[in-house]
């Protein structure tokens, strides 16, 4: 007898999973006493139930085939024979198939239960507090789900009284036309702030998403075919939320035609400043989403049916990144995925208070989404601080030295920022050091940009998990080798400011920046148990060759710290020394990051540099080159700060490279020899660059005299700019080895290179063919010639136009007499080249041409000024041209959108023109050219990073899939190729490229193509124009500081 009950035990226990894994009750979580935690405990507690459900169906299986066992045995024992055993298997089968399809069809009649759960939205409006929004998911309409079904889940819906209900895909497994009738019911849905669908896979099953849409619009539920609405509260206009929704993934691999899933899409329009709420109906779209944007808030799915459907949900908890409940995957991102509407209705309530409610009720499915808590509070026992006794830093009680390096999250691709930053780990550095770019984030006053590439919270976090600590230099100027320091360009409208100053024009557009950057960063500090122990305050106020650096604390900790920021970057070096301005900040980053936090200076190591960049209230630190006294930098240091840690905030790896000199390089032996001098003083020290990167699109600076920097910032850096190990990583390695335990483990390899081989370009359009397709609005009419400020365009291209007022039949000059060409002029006159202006080179050309024919001039922002007092650099025509004597007045003024432009397609939809020979030959006006590359098949791991090489091209900007990829010069040097990142690159389909050719192409002369290979060069030997300029010395002259 006991044999016998033991399977049937098991099968009862199989029976009541069976209704579990239906969905008739709901897992509760495990513990409910914490708040914020208690989300990821509801999370990871779900996905343990079902997996603890396939064991004990797993078992149940085997305990039937035990009953059959012993059944059959019985029998042979009676005498019945094989026959009769052979025969009780499909007996048992259809027995056990009856009694599961009993229990399901007794639950599917059932209503769907309703579960609650509160998440977390940051950034939503106050005003907005306990928003409700129902989830709806497969229902899949159709032969199993009818109108009565529907209609059913409607009337609990409005019951709940949402504010929003949303619609998450596999509605219907049938044609509009014919299900209609059963999809009446959603006519009902009245939510006030509006019912929202995205699609599913089954909705492209059934070939009719069209008519699907229209379907839905018929009943006010609006499609988010990959676009986004926002969502205003209704007490205050100035209130929102931005609720976006994708395509399904399936449409991709079912190329339906207008379809796929299209992130960039979805969300144009929204931005971190504003909660963001993601539709996407499949799990692995939503792994997908947050993997180009961590900075959206939640994500509702839906499709894994969440163990509705036995014994599929274990293939469904293998193949998907998320199951079913409720998963929080970042500080501010959480991913919700419903089981199905058919058995449980989903509600969300979005709060906006400083606290989550404790636990979650089991009555509704409503997930809460609350703003983050504005009062942070210190974490026990964390602390960061100077000890001036004992002359070090102090982490948590204790001393503490920090090894650091420089790595500049705005000029390494997102896709690779793990990679760095786990390489930088494994060197043996406790911390990195990172600036903080104003005009990165605010590009326009007022719009301000920290998602994608641009997530400075996210860095902080991988930051985080990789074990490193951090030391900010939050500016407001970084110097950095970046566009006018870090500054952005729109404060220039204000012809009268004077930058980094007590300026009262600047000081008000520092606060209102500083008031959005620095709330961001206060989580982050070490003692609020996040990741930064040192914040700069100051940059390179001295005339030191580098900024100072936040220090970062101690090794072996798993946290991001910022203990120590810096304030502003070697002010010592500028020229209005002006202290007002230094108290100001001081004050500013202690208000919005409390008394706590480390603040820093860093300046040259000399009396000089240091007598206009250190303050009281701000820890002085130094910055100085490899190959010097030691001793004598940290003396100079001493003279600001008698006592507290010696601290090295620039200690130069390389140096930086400026277009016609050569490639800058300091041999690891140099290096390695200092930084042992500086180890055994047992003084703190920052790698300055670890890795440097590359100056992708236009965000290169410049020093003076006018010398612009090249797209690779590489710096001879201990990882190059592809995140190459190099022989200078492994002897820094060896050094740091000295003085602490290196981290176990393997070092991430170098990144596999490949060579793609030669493309063929053709000619498109030169500039002047398709200026009404660049400059849309249409040209400004202005006297004189107006700057890129004034035209609000502050990178890239801009085309003046007037008539030359005379004949110019013999050669005529034409002349910036007061050096106002910045930076760059392509001279035409009515589409014939004349010549090239350029800024402290060649201020005069002559030119050509009748009485009334167009004289064009494209001007070409080649980087801003970004050391010493001349940042203030405006771009443009900045002071009047000459013709002979005459002074040339009418202008007509294209600013041109050439990157909206590339990123719309717009050179592949124009037909290529049919020319003459004569007119094939006249390629030397800035002209664009188009191309594809293929990503050859068959070979795995495609694509891989890669160079581009220019073989016999002149100077030009080149676009890789709307991606611009920066400069090219090889004429100039010493930069031959440009790195090409693989996350720019797809296998799928022919990568677009797009180059616009400024001067002369090779394509009248030889093949026109460009060519993908597997090293870099960066260090041509040209004919430069200069001897080589010294190391570590920015300016040429000191007239410029």
């Amino acid at each position: 007898m006991l044999r016998l009950l033991l399977p049937l035990a098991t099968l009862a226990a199989l029976l009541r999973a069976a209704r579990f894994v239906a969905g008739s009750t709901t897992p509760q979580p495990e513990d409910e006493s914490s708040d914020s935690s208690g989300l990821v405990v509801y999370a990871s507690g779900s996905r343990q139930s079902h997996y603890y459900l396939d064991v004990v169906v797993a078992w149940g299986t085997g305990s039937v085939e035990q009953a059959y066992k012993f059944l059959a045995g019985r029998g042979a024992k009676a005498g019945t024979g094989n026959k009769n055993r052979t025969a009780l298997k499909p007996v048992l089968a259809v027995l056990l198939t009856v009694v599961l399809t009993v229990v399901g069809l007794l639950n599917a009649s059932q209503p769907p239960t309703v579960n609650s759960v509160e998440i977390p939205v940051h950034k939503l409006p106050s005003t907005m507090n306990n928003l409700k929004v129902v989830l709806l998911s497969d229902i899949h309409l159709g032969p199993t789900v009818g109108k009565t079904k529907l209609a059913m889940i409607v009337r609990m819906v409005k019951a709940l009284k949402p504010d929003i209900t949303v619609i998450v895909g596999d509605l219907s497994d049938a044609e509009a036309k014919i299900i209609r009738p059963a999809v009446e019911p959603l006519g009902e849905l009245d939510s006030p702030l509006g019912t929202y669908f995205v699609t599913g896979n089954h909705e492209y099953y059934t070939s009719d998403v069209s008519n699907w849409f229209e379907l839905l619009k018929s009943f006010n539920i609006q499609p988010l075919h990959n676009e986004n609405v926002k969502i205003v509260s209704p007490k205050s206009t100035s209130d929102w939320f931005c609720l976006a929704g994708v395509d399904d993934i399936e449409a991709d691999v079912l190329r339906y035609s207008g379809h796929g899933m299209d992130l960039k899409k979805a969300l144009r329009g929204c931005s971190s400043e504003h909660a963001m709420v993601l539709l996407a109906h499949q799990p692995i779209a939503a792994k997908w989403a947050l993997q180009e944007r961590p900075d959206i808030n939640l994500i509702l799915s839906g499709h894994t049916h969440g163990g509705q459907i036995f014994p599929l949900n274990a293939g469904a908890y293998l193949l998907n990144p998320f199951f079913v409940g409720l998963y929080q995957v970042g500080q501010n991102t959480f991913v919700y995925v419903s089981p199905g509407t058919i058995l449980r209705l989903d509600i969300f309530i979005l709060l906006a208070v400083c606290s989550m409610h404790q636990g979650f009720q089991s009555v509704l499915l409503t997930t809460t989404i609350s703003s983050q808590a504005s009062v942070l509070k210190n974490v026990h026992g964390r602390s960061f601080g100077i000890d001036y006794d004992s002359n070090c830093f102090v982490k948590d009680g204790k001393p503490f030295r920090y090894i650091s390096g420089s790595i500049h999250y705005s000029r390494v691709p997102s896709y690779y920022w793990k990679d760095r930053l786990l390489k930088m780990k494994m060197a043996g550095l406790d911390a990195i050091q990172t600036y903080v770019p104003w005009n990165y984030h605010e590009p326009q006053m007022g719009t301000y940009d920290f998602f994608g590439g641009k997530d400075l919270e996210y860095f902080l976090q991988l930051a985080n998990d990789t074990g490193l600590l951090v030391i900010l230099r939050a500016g407001p100027y970084i110097c950095a080798e970046w566009d006018m320091g870090g500054l952005p360009a729109w404060l220039l409208e204000k012809k009268s400011i004077v930058l980094r100053s007590s300026d009262s024009d600047y000081l008000e557009a520092v606060e209102r920046w500083m008031s959005v950057l620095l709330p961001k960063m206060r989580p982050y500090l070490y003692q609020n148990g996040g990741p930064i122990i040192m914040v700069q305050v100051l940059s390179e106020n001295q005339m030191n060759p580098s900024g100072m650096n936040a220090y970062t604390a101690l090794a072996d900790t798993p946290w991001v710290l910022v203990v120590v920021s810096q304030v502003e970057n070697e002010y010592g070096s500028y020229f209005a020394c002006d202290y007002n301005y230094l108290r100001f900040l001081l004050k500013l980053f202690r208000l919005h990051l409390g008394d706590e936090v480390v603040l820093f200076t860093t300046d040259g190591a000399s009396q000089f540099h240091l007598k206009c960049g250190a303050l009281q209230g701000l820890y002085a630190t130094v910055d100085f080159a490899p190959g010097g006294n030691v001793t004598a930098a940290f003396l100079a240091q001493r003279s600001s700060e008698p006592k507290g840690p010696l601290v090295n905030s620039e200690f130069y790896t390389g140096w930086l490279d400026h277009w016609g000199h050569r490639h800058s390089v300091v041999p690891a032996q140099t290096i390695a020899k200092t930084l042992n001098e500086i180890l055994a003083c047992g003084a703190n020290v920052n790698l300055y660059m670890f890795i440097g990167g590359t100056n992708f699109a236009y965000w290169n600076g410049a020093n003076m005299p006018y010398m612009p920097q090249p797209t690779s910032y590489d710096y001879d850096a201990p990882l190059s700019e592809a995140g190459d190990l190099t022989e200078k990583y492994f002897a820094l390695r060896e050094v740091i080895g000295m003085y602490k335990q290196l981290p176990e483990g393997l070092i991430p390899p170098t990144t596999p290179k490949f060579a793609y081989g030669k493309v063929c370009l053709q000619k498109a359009r030169t500039v002047l063919e398709v200026l009404d397709g660049l400059s849309p609005s249409g040209p400004v009419r202005s006297t004189y010639p107006l700057t890129f400020v004034e035209l609000k365009q502050y990178f890239g291209y801009v085309l003046y136009r007037t008539t030359l007022p005379k004949n110019c039949v013999e050669p005529t000059p034409l002349s910036s007499p007061l050096n106002g060409v910045h930076d760059r002029a392509y001279v035409s006159v009515n589409g014939v080249p004349q010549g090239i202006l350029e800024r402290d080179k060649s201020l005069k050309i002559n030119i050509t041409g009748q009485a009334g024919a167009n004289l064009d001039i494209l001007v070409e922002n080649m980087g801003r000024v970004n050391f010493g007092r001349y940042n203030n650099d405006f771009k443009g025509l900045v002071s009047n041209l000459t013709l002979a004597q005459d002074i040339l007045v009418g202008w007509e003024i294209y600013p041109l959108d050439i990157d909206g432009a590339v990123n719309s397609d717009f050179f592949y939809l124009l037909d290529h023109p049919k020319r003459s020979a004569v007119e094939a030959l006249s390629y030397d006006v800035p002209t664009f050219y188009t191309g594809t590359l293929s990503i050859p098949g068959g070979i795995p791991d495609l694509p891989q990073d890669t160079y581009v090489n220019f073989p016999g091209w002149t100077k030009g900007q080149i676009w890789i899939n709307g991606f611009n990829l920066g400069r090219y010069w090889p004429a100039r040097g010493p930069q031959l190729t440009l790195y090409v990142p693989r996350n720019v690159l797809v296998a799928s389909v022919p990568n677009n490229i797009t180059v616009l050719e400024l001067e002369r192409s090779p394509c009248n002369t030889q093949a026109c193509e460009i060519e993908f290979v597997d090293e870099p060069n960066i260090n041509a030997t040209l004919q430069h124009e200069t001897d080589k300029p010294p190391l570590f010395v920015r300016e040429l002259s000191m007239k410029h500081l």
